[in-house]
């Protein structure tokens, strides 16, 4: 095994080769990007680093540009993955149509929060949750919590109106 990696590693033509092939190999990765309705992939100088550069130290500038020669929607290249920029004419188009844009989906993708804790339960079950338990009761618990809240504040600060006149003399006032 030792006499095959030394043979590799001694010939140029084998060193020339592995290294175009790898060279193909990336840029075909970075090639087979833009399909049919994909945003535009803003050009790059360096293959590697991207955007990487440019969005660390001005990224205003960057967006600007990029803004001003692509349109409202284009893709960048940045620390490795391609960042997609929506304008404000489209964000709520993405906002909109969760079956196609899921942020839940992509942050199990980044943060694979399932993997790494067994116990954890799946977002989309507590939001139907929240949307038909708590979002139908919501009238009742803001009035209860308004009650408490008005109890509480004449325990402990007593009445405010009396005091209204006196706090606003001193240069405090109790706005309720």
């Amino acid at each position: 095994m030792e006499k095959i990696i030394e043979i590799l590693l001694g010939d140029i033509y084998i060193q020339s080769f592995i290294l175009g092939l790898t060279l193909a190999a990336f840029f075909y990765k970075l090639s087979g990007r833009t399909k049919l309705n994909e945003p535009p992939l803003v050009y790059y100088r360096f293959p590697i680093i991207g955007h990487t550069w440019s969005f660390l130290t001005d990224c205003e500038k960057l967006i600007c540009e990029s803004r001003e020669k692509y349109g409202e929607t284009f893709s960048l290249y940045v620390f490795g993955q391609i960042m997609t920029v929506v304008g404000k004419e489209t964000t709520h188009e993405v906002l909109r149509k969760d079956q196609d844009f899921s942020f839940r989906e992509g942050f199990i993708n980044q943060v694979p929060t399932h993997l790494i804790f067994k116990h954890v339960t799946i977002p989309e079950k507590n939001a139907k949750i929240v949307r038909d338990y708590v979002a139908g009761k919501l009238k009742h618990l803001i009035s209860r919590l308004q009650k408490n809240i008005l109890k509480a504040m004449d325990l402990y600060i007593g009445e405010c109106v009396g005091k209204f006149l006196s706090l606003q003399h001193s240069g405090f006032s109790c706005n309720i």
